[in-house]
């Protein structure tokens, strides 16, 4: 299956999601998710500080310790469900990520009449953001997936580091992500 969108850029992925074998670069640039999705819609954050987030924003870590509010987009189908997955892809640092694509957060079966307090199944419970400190600026991005039916994901994540974005996607035919945002933050 084709992920043109999901993609953006060349990338190479094997693997079944399980963070086995993870080799993948979906965007390389800061701006090339946001740019990716401005004919699609965004997805809006907001944090139990107040803070909405939106593609592309600084904010400080601390803004990001709990899971948000609120996760919602201007398209959601109340006759869809969603899985949600958020990945930080420069661990442990943008100038050496070894562990790109470290699995912050995975939700699937968000019921479309309400992304984040619908009944679904948390695959992966929420893990603030914790860049190791002097590392940089990190890249945490958040993909939204539409789908008919309920995902019966028969493999639990095991592994955050590494996860294999691409493998879990196709696994579970999920195509190209209906939404999708990211923030940027660093540990000091």
């Amino acid at each position: 299956m084709k992920l043109g969108l999901l993609c953006g850029l060349l990338f190479i992925a094997l693997g079944d999601g399980s963070g086995s074998s993870c080799q993948m670069d979906m965007y390389t640039h800061s701006k090339d998710l946001c740019d990716s999705f401005k004919e699609k819609k965004s997805l809006q954050l907001k944090y139990s500080t107040g803070d909405e987030v939106s593609c592309g924003d600084k904010i400080e870590l601390a803004v990001s310790d709990e899971e948000p509010v609120l996760v919602r987009y201007q398209g959601e189908e109340k006759a869809k469900y969603y899985t949600l997955l958020m990945v930080d892809p420069d661990a442990p640092s943008a100038e050496s990520p070894s562990s790109r694509y470290w699995l912050h957060w995975l939700v699937t079966n968000i019921d479309g009449e309400d992304l984040l307090h619908s009944e679904s199944e948390t695959i992966a419970g929420y893990h603030k953001p914790s860049p190791p400190p002097g590392t940089g600026v990190h890249r945490y991005q958040f993909f939204l997936f539409g789908h008919n039916d309920k995902l019966e994901v028969s493999n639990p994540v095991n592994e955050r580091g590494c996860f294999c974005v691409i493998g879990f996607v196709e696994r579970y035919h999920l195509g190209d992500p209906v939404a999708a945002t990211q923030f940027l933050t660093k540990n000091d």
